[in-house]
Parts: structure tokens; C-alpha cells; sequence
């Protein structure tokens, strides 16, 4: 390798080359041995100095090799473009089956997403909300078969189908088929069908059921775009983003959660931005309301 006295030498001769008349190719020779000296020390330094980039995940957060926080892989959903929208899907769809937790826009706020089967991926979502873990999370699912095949379904599809798609959690009493370890306190679970494109499709390629929570710290206000919930980024592992969902602040409330649990009645746990129509709908199929004592 060249030194720095070794090219400090070089350089005296050629400065009496260049005495000599020999000009131009003094100069030429002087230009090709500082890139071959250049070259040789910056590949020195790479070899010696650079370490893999891929990020790690340290107690939680993801890291690069220097320990600095990463901001995770940020992807804006584009349905006109059906390459990069088919590939967006493949890529949630693998960071969820791999233990991975995702923000996801759907038809009221965004959310935190993960495989409800596993229980350390929903785990990092108590951890990352800062949620108490004696509260349930919702099971996103793509159909109707899945809500029967993971709960006691009390409602007729009818009923069912003027809630959901929509904005709407209908809670059932749990079968033994959904995950033990999922809401473990409770014998009841709320099912959501977001009337939102993107979720629709990622659910479906999924092919599991998915545990949904809203993308915010606990008790603090749920999020219409990535942005309001920044803080949360460097613990996620993809957040997709789907714009701002809604200019008016009663989506913030989120979805309305009904209790169906028991058959033609209906109890209110949460109003959400679908109270009135949720309410009307079950009237009309001659569901009475009860009081929750």
C-alpha cells in the first residue's frame, strides 16, 4: 500500500519532471496515482470499518449497528399502481407471519396489527401502546366463515351484513379454536371487518386472523394520519400509509363495539362513530336492547 511519504516522493520527482519540460505527462502520471491512492485508502477503510446495515431489533425498538434508532419501512399505498400494490401486500403479509407488528390504515383511524396466533407478536402491542394487558384486542378477519369458525355466532348473516363491512365490532362469545392466550380474561371476543380496501385485501392474503388496536399510546388520542403517532415508529416494522382518513374528528372515536353475545339482544360497550346506524340496524331485525349492569 501507497504511504504518505512513498506519494510525498513521487511528488518531488515529479516536480523536477515537470522542470524538465515533460509537462504534460508529469501531470498525467501525478492524476493516476492519486485515484489509484484514493482507492486503495477508501477500501481500506470500508474493510476495516463498515459493518452490515441490516437494523436489529434491540429491547423492542429497531436498531442499526451503531445502537441509533430506525424509523421503519414507510410505504404510501398507491391501488392504481397493481404491481407495487400486490407487492405492499406480500410484504405485510410476510412481516406478520414472521412475529411482526404493523401500523395499518382502516375505515375510522389507524391501527396496530399483528397475527392474533402470535401471542409475542400481540404481546409487543400492549408493550408498544403501553395498554394494560387485562384489555382485549379486536380480531380483524376477510369473512363471515372466519367469525363462526372462531366464535359462537348468535346473529344471522342478514344482521351481519348490514354491520360489517363497516366501522362496526360485534363481540361473540370466543370458541376454543381461537388462540387461548389471546384476551385470556374474557370469554368474549369483538370481530372487525373494516370497510377499507387495503385492509380487506391484506386480511385475505393473510389468511389468519389478525389482532387489531388502534395506533396510539393508551389513553391518548387514536390517530388519522402516520404522523400523529411518530413516536411509535422505531418499535414497528413497517407502517403503511393510507393519507389522512378523515377530516372530521368524530373518527376519532373509532369503531362502535356491540355486544351480540346473547341472542336478539344487544348491549352498547363503546359508542364509536357508528352508534346511530348500528343501533337502527338491529332494531330492525328485532334485536332489544339491554342494560349492562
Amino acid at each position: 500500500m501507497l504511504g504518505i511519504s512513498t506519494l510525498k516522493q513521487l511528488e518531488s520527482n515529479l516536480f523536477h519532471l515537470n522542470r524538465s519540460s515533460s509537462h504534460f505527462v508529469a501531470n498525467l502520471f501525478r492524476n493516476l496515482l492519486k485515484i489509484k491512492f484514493s482507492k486503495k485508502v477508501q477500501k481500506n477503510f470500508s474493510s476495516k470499518n463498515t459493518k452490515s446495515s441490516r437494523p436489529e431489533r434491540m429491547n423492542g425498538d429497531i436498531h442499526d449497528h451503531l445502537g441509533h434508532q430506525c424509523r421503519p419501512q414507510i410505504v404510501r399505498i398507491n391501488a392504481e399502481d397493481q404491481t407495487g400494490y400486490t407487492s405492499l401486500l406480500k410484504t405485510c403479509s410476510s412481516v406478520l407471519h414472521n412475529g411482526g407488528v404493523i401500523a395499518i390504515p382502516t375505515d375510522t383511524i389507524y391501527g396496530l396489527a399483528a397475527i392474533a396466533n402470535h401471542i409475542n407478536a400481540v404481546q409487543r402491542i400492549y408493550e408498544i401502546k403501553g395498554r394494560n394487558f387485562s384489555k382485549p384486542v379486536a380480531v380483524c378477519v376477510s369473512s363471515f366463515r372466519q367469525i363462526d369458525e372462531l366464535s359462537h355466532v348468535t346473529a344471522s348473516e342478514s344482521v351481519l351484513r348490514e354491520l360489517l363491512p363497516g366501522p362496526v365490532t360485534v363481540v361473540f362469545h370466543r370458541k376454543d379454536t381461537l388462540n387461548p392466550e389471546l384476551n385470556p380474561n374474557t370469554a368474549l371476543v369483538g370481530f372487525r371487518m373494516p370497510a377499507h380496501r387495503f385492509v380487506e385485501d391484506l386480511c385475505r392474503q393473510v389468511d389468519a386472523a389478525v389482532a387489531l388496536t388502534s395506533a396510539n399510546r393508551s389513553q391518548e388520542m387514536s390517530t388519522l394520519s402516520i404522523n400523529e403517532f411518530e413516536e411509535l415508529w422505531p418499535q414497528l416494522d413497517l407502517v403503511v400509509d393510507g393519507g389522512v382518513l378523515s377530516r372530521d374528528e368524530s373518527s376519532r372515536q373509532g369503531s362502535t363495539v356491540v355486544d351480540l353475545s346473547a341472542e336478539g339482544q344487544f348491549s352498547i360497550i363503546r359508542d364509536g362513530s357508528a352508534l346511530e346506524q348500528t343501533v337502527a340496524s338491529l332494531r330492525k331485525h328485532g334485536w332489544k336492547e339491554r342494560t349492562v349492569k
